[in-house]
């Protein structure tokens, strides 16, 4: 037997394995947002290869056009709390003996009364709330109390802006109740149009018209906070706040996963979020 004949099995065998293997058709994306896309049709039964210039591929482009580095939007956010010159930030300090709980409470203040009021009464709302919720629960007397170790609430400023039309402030509150096996980590965000110096909310600058609209939003915020599809997610009157460029939604700890995923941002393209869901003759 020639030495062709020998290792002609092996050399077949190879040939059709390679004939087998998957193959990527031309012009398929490397990631696919499932859910959206399957609501826009865009997959047909029978085809085998998507052209580079289906609208699967500018719905891609817009998908992405959405999606910002949250860590450049943390040192911006860091920058504008630091840097700030169009407003005097105050530290509110205290001790409070009959609950042993310490205190730190940011209080901006800013050339508007109105918004300075409406920040300073809802900060000191949440603060009397987690004191009265201590008494509630007679921390004093918690069996799981160490010796030396208080509860403790801080509202604290992450970020702060201010433009022609709006102003805007995020805080992180944390509070824990001593003997519990971990704190609580919220946002509390304000934004004003600067104006008047009236709240306003969600539904005051966007608008969610449609049920792509809804899956879109909910799939943008899934991906920008980045751990995969987050089923339960759905569109209510979502915490933001705003900066020169992006749009940053905020979930406290448990809203949107278990509390190992922290409390998580979502931020998204400013210029994006006015093209696809700015309210009317919304300006932001």
């Amino acid at each position: 037997m020639n030495r062709v004949s020998t290792y002609y099995p092996a050399i077949m065998m190879l040939v059709l394995l390679a004939s087998c293997s998957p193959r990527k058709g031309k012009g398929i994306p490397d990631r696919i947002e499932t859910s959206y896309y399957q609501l826009q049709n865009i997959f047909q039964p029978d085809s085998v290869e998507v052209s580079t210039n289906s609208a699967f591929s500018e719905e891609a482009k817009e998908l992405d056009s959405f999606l910002v580095d949250l860590d450049l939007v943390r040192k911006k956010d860091s920058l504008l709390t630091k840097e700030c010159n169009w407003y005097c930030l105050k530290s509110l300090i205290e001790y409070n003996t009959a609950v042993d709980c310490s205190i730190y409470v940011d209080l901006p203040s800013t050339a508007s009364w109105r918004m300075n009021t409406t920040i300073k009464k809802q900060l000191l709302t949440r603060k009397e709330d987690f004191l009265e919720h201590l008494r509630e629960i007679d921390v004093l007397n918690n069996p799981f109390r160490r010796e030396g170790i208080e509860s403790d609430f801080r509202a604290q400023l992450t970020s702060a802006f201010e433009d022609s039309n709006y102003v805007s402030f995020c805080f992180m509150i944390s509070s824990y109740s001593a003997g519990s096996a971990h704190g609580m980590h919220e946002y509390e965000t304000f934004n004003f149009e600067k104006a008047s110096g009236k709240r306003i909310s969600f539904n005051d600058l966007f608008e969610v018209k449609t049920s792509e609209d809804s899956v879109l939003m909910c799939d943008l915020i899934t991906e920008s906070i980045g751990i995969g599809k987050l089923d339960h997610i759905s569109v209510y009157e979502y915490d933001f706040n705003l900066n020169e460029d992006y749009v940053v939604f905020n979930f406290d700890a448990y809203e949107v996963g278990p509390y190992g995923l922290g409390a998580p941002r979502a931020p998204l393209n400013r210029r994006a979020m006015l093209a696809r869901f700015g309210k009317g003759n919304k300006e932001f």
